[in-house]
């Protein structure tokens, strides 16, 4: 194990320890209105960031199943599915989702050894920073790829970018719904490429 990977473990744990009591007392009902509406929206912004890691770490399953050594199937995992939906219990649904999402945020290392970019590196910022959820992210990555190999590159940052912003909200205005976020991305791709 290196450095990098000891130390976020050990940030891992340490928020399992400082969060297991409050959780397990928690009395939503004991709250104020102020605190009860604090608590979800501050609550909100900690899931984003775990679930951020989640997909972060689930989307490098699959370049290690295929990689020049399959170190998923050396642990004895069918595929890179097997191995996400195992450790976390979750449905194949879920794993392959995850998969999804991480790959398409995640940066990549090359055979030297150097950090490639991400394929959506707009939404992977907002996403780590906690400014998007995963399911937002979703919706865009899905939007972007149906725009890929229609428009310039240029103008498919550029869209990036502006639904991005209209999603996470500024702090002029604040952010949308999963289901708003759908529909102006649907917007989006008939303007950008209405065949």
């Amino acid at each position: 194990m290196n450095t990098h990977g000891a130390a976020f473990r050990e940030r891992i744990a340490d928020a399992i320890t400082l969060l297991t009591e409050p959780v397990d007392t928690l009395s939503p009902g004991h709250l104020s209105a102020s605190d009860y509406v604090a608590a979800l929206h501050q609550l909100e912004r900690l899931g984003r960031l775990v679930d951020a890691a989640r997909v972060t770490l689930a989307g490098e399953a699959e370049p290690r199943a295929r990689g020049p050594i399959d170190t998923v199937g050396a642990l004895g995992y069918a595929s890179a599915v097997d191995a996400v939906a195992t450790l976390t219990s979750a449905s194949d649904r879920e794993a392959k989702g995850r998969i999804r999402i991480g790959e398409a945020l995640n940066t990549g290392v090359s055979f030297t050894g150097a950090e490639t970019g991400s394929a959506h590196a707009a939404i992977a910022r907002s996403v780590r920073a906690g400014n998007l959820s995963v399911e937002v992210a979703g919706i865009l990555i899905d939007a972007l790829h149906r725009l890929r190999g229609h428009v310039d590159d240029t103008v498919l940052l550029q869209a990036e970018t502006g639904l991005v912003e209209l999603a996470a909200g500024t702090p002029e205005r604040p952010p949308l719904r999963a289901d708003l976020v759908r529909g102006q991305a649907n917007l989006y791709v008939e303007a950008l490429d209405p065949d």
